[in-house]
């Protein structure tokens, strides 16, 4: 009895979540998403073909979903295709990603200001609730690579070797959470490209001696889950950028253009299109850089190393590539990397805020709360809450037809019929 209290003491010494400020930032984050236009929006069709698989219960993990499916196989189950229900599942996975961006940030010694500045930036963002709230793979998948981004950096900054059973505990559910994101080719690609980065910064002849056992014991089992996995889906990501280049949707089955979005356009659009957002990001990103190269405190060093890694190389390569690849949607498969968007812009924000502080002291302990009022107050006016994207109203559209029509039945044909994805064949044949 009493090792299982010391145990449970030396979990909550670990992690330390500031109930207080958590509570308050989910329950805006719930007040605001709940209140945009999107989640009274009626599903659009990739969101019905998401549900169409899930109705196969256990048999839908084949169709690329992978244990998402059967998530929404058992909320249909117990509460019926309730739109408000299934919208509330990619708020909820929104909000632990919300959450660990704030404890990611807290992984830093001054941490904290800029824990609140990300995770206020990724509550307002117009680009988060666009991704965040469909019944997609979005806000569900870039919940687990944030929380193995978390694990990750958490280990980083505590490079000792830990045989309790809490932590084996936790490097084995690290290695199941690396199986869902990795049925998304992007997501997938974000959990190489994090490793990679630990490794190769691991490696680095000032610091092998301290973090090779991390790299032996905690990260290996992780890293060998994914690699295993990606040596069985690698055929099918050199089919996809075979059917890319060829001009084609990157799953097959016919011609898909290609979609050019500029480096403004897509760093505007991503930063809830503000102009002052994307200075905090550019003010953050020049700071994560000169930190990465000149932080004399290894662990912090690495920290920033890791992230602006993380994010740089895939979105410079993405902008790159898009000229050459068909159906390359950046908007849309980039919303894993945000999360580590809203650390940069937030620490951008943060040190403006601690460089004034230096000239006209005003920022402390006790008035932390107006400040952080002021915070709020400020983004929540520059950001633009337009969506993204307007979709077609599809249940509007079935109700109106079935009211002309009557008792007639109804068939909905999409316009224009090409290109038909591969996706869509499969689900027509599995229907029978």
């Amino acid at each position: 009895m009493n090792i299982l209290n010391i145990e449970g003491d030396k979990i909550k010494n670990k992690i330390k979540i500031p109930n207080l400020e958590i509570i308050t930032l989910v329950a805006m984050m719930a007040i605001i998403w709940i209140n945009t236009d999107l989640w009274s929006r009626s599903f659009w069709i990739n969101e019905t073909d998401t549900l169409s698989f899930s109705t196969f219960g256990i048999e839908g993990f084949g169709f690329g979903f992978g244990p998402l499916i059967y998530i929404y196989y058992l909320i249909i189950s117990v509460f019926g295709e309730l739109d408000y229900v299934l919208r509330a599942s990619s708020l909820f996975f929104s909000i632990i990603t919300m959450i660990t961006i704030n404890l990611i940030c807290r992984e830093l010694r001054s941490g904290k200001l800029l824990g609140f500045c990300s995770s206020i930036i990724f509550i307002f963002s117009s680009y988060s609730i666009e991704y965040g709230l469909q019944i997609r793979s979005y806000a569900f998948n870039t919940m687990c690579v944030t929380l193995i981004c978390l694990w990750g950096i958490n280990k980083l900054n505590n490079p000792k070797k830990d045989e309790s059973w809490s932590n084996n505990f936790m490097t084995l559910l690290i290695c199941f959470f690396i199986w869902p994101p990795s049925t998304h080719y992007f997501s997938n690609i974000y959990l190489f490209i994090f490793f990679s980065s630990i490794i190769l910064l691991s490696s680095y002849k000032n610091i092998i001696k301290e973090y090779r056992e991390i790299i032996e014991s905690s990260l290996f089992p992780p890293l060998a889950t994914l690699f295993l996995i990606t040596a069985i889906k690698i055929s099918g990501m050199m089919n996809a950028i075979i059917n890319s280049i060829n001009g084609e949707n990157y799953v097959g089955g016919g011609e898909s253009n290609i979609m050019i979005i500029s480096t403004y356009d897509f760093l505007f659009t991503i930063s809830s299109q503000s102009n002052i957002i994307l200075f905090f990001f550019l003010t953050g990103l020049t700071l994560f850089l000169h930190k990465s190269l000149t932080e004399k405190n290894q662990r912090e060093k690495i920290f920033f190393a890791v992230l602006i890694i993380n994010f740089v190389v895939p979105i410079s390569l993405s902008l790159i590539l898009q000229y050459k690849l068909s159906g390359f949607n950046l908007l849309r498969y980039l919303y894993f990397w945000f999360p580590i968007f809203c650390i940069i812009s937030g620490f951008g924000i943060s040190k403006i805020i601690e460089r004034a502080n230096m000239q006209i002291p005003m920022y402390n302990e006790e008035n932390s709360i107006l400040v952080r009022t002021i915070i709020i107050i400020f983004l929540f006016s520059i950001v633009s809450y337009e969506p993204l994207v307007n979709y077609g109203d599809i249940e509007g559209n079935i109700k109106f037809l079935k009211g002309e029509v009557g008792e007639e039945e109804v068939t909905i044909i999409s316009s224009p019929p090409e290109p038909v994805s591969y996706t869509h064949l499969r689900a027509h044949e599995t229907r029978g």
